[in-house]
């Protein structure tokens, strides 16, 4: 065991920075003092953190630190923390770590010695879990399921017992196919969507797993609060794929055209009917 008092023991400290996720008024003051205050700071995308930085009329260089250079950049950090300087990460929006980069970092950090340090600031979950009229705790964040949509509906099953709300996020364009897969996942419960939080157009859109999954069009940065499991959810019901496309092929339309109807129906891919049409026999 180790204990280390961050604001006492004089070593060098990487600190990870919070910045606002839509709403610039949403920056703390000791981030911005951190930030000046740095001899090294590295950003998710330079490009966006300078923004941020202009905003606040603050001139700093900045270095890259993401998902495709984190390998051999955590090594580099390490070493400017060594040199006994102190060093800044901040990511595009929210909390370093939390469905963000920034954990390698942290971690190489704090197994060399050194001080790691987070700022409280802006984060989508608890404030997207605050609004959503859903039991707050306990809850479980989950962040973003898998993009392809068989290893996401296997993730989802394996959540559905889980009596914590539990929240995601999702990006708009996979958005009406992981609200399908939850339906199906976890039956009809309460559920909601706060997008875009924080900017001009946040909304918040209540109602269960099956009302949202009717919806069609999606913008911005989603957060989905979903209720956890009573043993009294209403089951998703079993959409009979054979029966649906035999229907349209009836209707004269080929099996190949048939499914690809089917698919868009329920929002998942092609190779996904075909797959339950077989299993339907």
């Amino acid at each position: 065991m180790e204990r280390r008092q961050h604001y006492q023991n004089g070593k060098p400290t990487l600190f990870l920075i919070s910045t606002p996720i839509g709403n610039l008024g949403d920056m703390t003051f000791r981030a911005v003092d951190t930030i000046k205050a740095v001899d090294i700071l590295y950003a998710e995308d330079t490009r966006v953190s300078q923004v941020l930085l202009r905003h606040f009329d603050i001139k700093k260089t900045l270095r890259s630190y993401h998902e495709h250079n984190k390998a051999t950049e955590t090594a580099v950090l390490v070493g400017f923390l060594r040199e006994g300087k102190q060093v800044g990460l901040m990511t595009d929006a929210g909390m370093p770590i939390i469905s963000d980069p920034g954990y390698e970092a942290a971690v190489a950090a704090s197994k060399e010695g050194f001080n790691v340090v987070a700022l409280p600031g802006a984060n989508a979950a608890l404030t997207g879990l605050s609004m959503s009229g859903i039991a707050p705790h306990p809850f479980l964040f989950y962040g973003f399921p898998d993009h392809k949509q068989g290893k996401r509906l296997k993730e989802l099953t394996a959540l559905a017992d889980r009596t914590e709300t539990i929240v995601f996020y999702e990006a708009p364009h996979r958005m009406k196919e992981t609200l399908t897969d939850l339906y199906r996942a976890f039956g009809d419960r309460k559920a909601a969507v706060l997008r875009e939080i924080t900017k001009k157009f946040e909304e918040a859109i209540y109602g269960t797993l099956a009302e949202l999954a009717l919806e069609e069009d999606w913008i911005g940065e989603n957060v989905i609060v979903v209720a956890g499991a009573t043993g009294h959810d209403a089951p998703a019901p079993v959409i009979r794929v054979r029966e649906s496309v035999e229907a349209l092929i009836r209707d004269g339309l080929s099996r190949s055209d048939a499914m690809k109807q089917v698919a868009a129906r329920m929002g998942v891919t092609k190779s996904v009917v075909y797959k339950m049409y077989l299993e339907q026999e």
